[in-house]
């Protein structure tokens, strides 16, 4: 039974190297891997997944190092994990890392798929640029990414018809070793027997389908839809906006209304102002014109009794004296009539100037 502690001192050629990680693979994970052939692992050396056996003079020899990385990629790549995904783990980890992951895993843990394994990975920080890694086989020492340029930068210079970073989250159906489904997890979730149905419809039209779709007329597609979307967005703004517009015309529109109705109100209140005082002058010129003329008969037909019925010589001495009294009596009351009738003018006058400043000011408007 293979056992993590019996081989810390393990020292052997490539093929005693398959047969123990042939046994460690059945006793630790319950899996008969034929595939584990000298062809497997030297591609697991080019690809980085372990690193290259130490050499003493002509013999090539392997370690415990070689056959823990080894247990532990196996097992992420037949769940379903991409060498990419793990290769910097592989890199940098001790020794300690994978012996914790060995021993941490057990054969009651065979349900334990690559969905499991996926969220024991995102709930775990395995790697991280700020992280500083140690490996006595590697003479490599970290240091921090000081080269990396900004995102937009970055994907402006692949080409990438992306604003940003899209980040989803799918659940894989490797249903044959040349097949993998892979569905959004939110769209998983609500997953019917109909959707499911669909969905194998279109994969079987999409497989046969003579002309599909090429990257680059899926990129202008991608591009289309875009410009589409910004399309609909721009025309709903000028939407608005002429609906903005023609709700302002209108309420122009009532105000132009009700200012040309004041303003009429205005003109038709002034000429009927007008008019009135244009009477009410007329009026007042012909009663002062009756007033003197009966003021003049009045004074003649007084100067004609006297003369004809005073004889007294003194009496005519005196007279010219009355006269002048009754003349001044008379010319006071005159005045006094005059100025009455001017004031009574200047107080319409006045009321006639606040008339018109008042309609002015509408006018004005």
């Amino acid at each position: 039974m293979f056992n993590l502690e019996e081989n810390k001192n393990f020292k052997g050629s490539l093929s005693e190297f398959i047969k123990i990680i042939k046994e460690a693979m059945y006793h630790q994970y319950g899996i008969n891997d034929d595939k584990i052939t000298e062809r497997l692992v030297r591609y697991y050396i080019t690809k980085s997944i372990i690193p290259r056996p130490f050499r003493e003079g002509k013999d090539v020899f392997y370690t415990y190092e070689h056959i823990l990385k080894f247990l532990y990629a196996r097992k992420q790549i037949i769940d379903g994990w991409p060498m990419g995904k793990f290769r910097e783990i592989m890199k940098f980890e001790e020794n300690e890392y994978f012996e914790n992951f060995l021993k941490n895993y057990s054969k009651s843990d065979i349900s334990f798929d690559s969905m499991s394994l996926i969220r024991e990975f995102k709930s775990q920080t395995r790697y991280s640029p700020e992280r500083k890694f140690r490996n006595k086989l590697n003479p490599l020492k970290y240091t921090k990414r000081v080269d990396i340029p900004n995102l937009q930068d970055a994907l402006v210079a692949i080409d990438a018809d992306l604003g940003n970073v899209v980040k989803q989250e799918f659940t894989t159906f490797q249903l044959a070793s040349w097949l993998v489904l892979l569905i959004e997890n939110h769209k998983l979730s609500g997953m019917t027997y109909e959707l499911s149905r669909k969905i194998g419809d279109a994969i079987s039209s999409s497989l046969i389908e003579r002309k599909p779709m090429t990257s680059q007329e899926l990129q202008k597609e991608f591009s289309q839809h875009k410009e589409n979307e910004e399309l609909k967005y721009k025309m709903q703004k000028l939407t608005n906006e002429n609906e903005y517009l023609r709700h302002k015309i209108k309420e122009e529109t009532e105000d132009k209304y009700k200012s040309e109705n004041l303003k009429s109100d205005a003109i038709e209140k002034l000429k009927k102002a007008i008019e009135k005082y244009r009477i009410n002058s007329i009026h007042r010129i012909e009663k002062d014109n009756i007033t003197s003329v009966k003021l003049s008969a009045d004074l003649n037909s007084f100067f004609s009794k006297v003369e004809d019925n005073i004889k007294s010589e003194n009496f005519k001495k005196q007279l010219p004296g009355l006269l002048k009294s009754f003349e001044m009596n008379l010319t006071d009351s005159l005045e006094r009539e005059i100025q009455n009738s001017f004031h009574q003018n200047e107080d319409e006058l006045k009321k006639l100037q606040l008339e018109l400043d008042r309609i002015t000011s509408i006018l004005l408007k």
